[in-house]
């Protein structure tokens, strides 16, 4: 004969699966969410440090001379991106605004780096947030970083 205290045990067994498998879901939400921040993260210091670098039109970086300021920047933001950078799954747009200056670098040169980076989710979560969201059920996302910096004349010097 079965006692009321046995019968207490599958329902406890019972309730801890129904709680784990949420509890599951929101740490991997969580997880997915901190992975894909940290990705962006790093992409928008990249595009920032290039940034900076090409503000001065250097040619030379880390002691190889590029023999233009773009191929540097291009260089400088393939070393910030913590191995992001290059990829397949990236796409590095560089433009100059050459109404103001075309050279890089000079006296009111401005110019913009943008990335765009495909993020692959690595769980089943995404999706579902991406549907919630609005957008196509895929197992990507895309991640954009952009700026733009202008070298301001700041003497006759300049």
């Amino acid at each position: 004969m079965k006692t009321k205290s046995s019968s207490r045990g599958g329902q406890a067994l019972i309730e801890f699966a129904v709680m784990m498998s949420v509890l599951l879901l929101i740490f991997l939400g969580i997880m997915e969410w901190s992975r894909m921040f940290y990705t962006r993260e790093v992409l928008v210091h990249a595009v920032r440090e290039a940034g900076r670098f090409g503000q001065v039109g250097l040619t030379a970086y880390d002691g190889t001379d590029y023999g233009s300021p773009q191929s540097a920047i291009v260089q400088v933001l393939y070393d910030s991106s913590c191995g992001l950078l290059p990829s397949t799954k990236a796409a590095v747009i560089f433009s100059n605004d050459t109404t103001t200056n075309a050279d890089i670098g000079l006296a009111n040169s401005t110019f913009t780096i943008r990335v765009e980076y495909q993020y692959d989710f690595i769980s089943i979560f995404g999706p579902f947030v991406k549907k919630l969201s609005g957008e196509d059920m895929t197992n990507s996302f895309k991640i954009v970083a952009s700026s733009s910096f202008k070298a301001e004349k700041y003497n006759d010097d300049f």
